[in-house]
């Protein structure tokens, strides 16, 4: 195939679904800035569990439509509640001890975030060692 050919009809579909796609992820960047910049600038409190929040939230939209069919829309409302309640426990427990501190305590106290992390991850570590095919039985000669 001639890379500086026309492009088909298969190959338009790709570009277009693409570009749809970069738009919406670009879509969900633009909200997690301008959620950050809103609690940052408003509260001048260090929100790194946005985040976490944010992708917990995406896993069980995801969840929800895989395992029980339910619409993502549907489950957005259904998880606002959810997470408001959980905001509040982590407010109450983590962040009312520190939301007067100063930045460095507030950073600090951010022990929480790898381990949110590596459980969504399904406790996989970046290290290449966790990569490695699995050993298969090889015939006895």
């Amino acid at each position: 195939m001639d890379p500086a050919g026309r492009l088909g009809p298969a190959q338009i579909d790709v570009f277009a679904q693409l570009s749809v796609s970069t738009i919406l992820l670009g879509g969900i960047y633009a909200l997690i800035a301008v959620g950050l910049t809103l609690i940052f600038g408003i509260m001048r409190v260090v929100n790194f569990a946005h985040g976490e929040f944010l992708m917990l939230g995406m896993y069980l939209a995801f969840w929800a439509f895989t395992l029980l069919s339910l619409d993502p829309y549907f489950v957005l409302f259904v998880s606002i509640p959810i997470f408001f309640g959980i905001g509040l426990v982590t407010y109450a427990l983590v962040m009312r001890g520190v939301i007067h501190a100063s930045h460095n305590v507030q950073i600090s106290s951010r022990s929480r975030s790898p381990c949110c992390c590596s459980r969504s991850c399904g406790g996989r570590t970046p290290d290449a060692s966790c990569a490695r095919p699995p050993r298969t039985s090889r015939p006895r000669s």
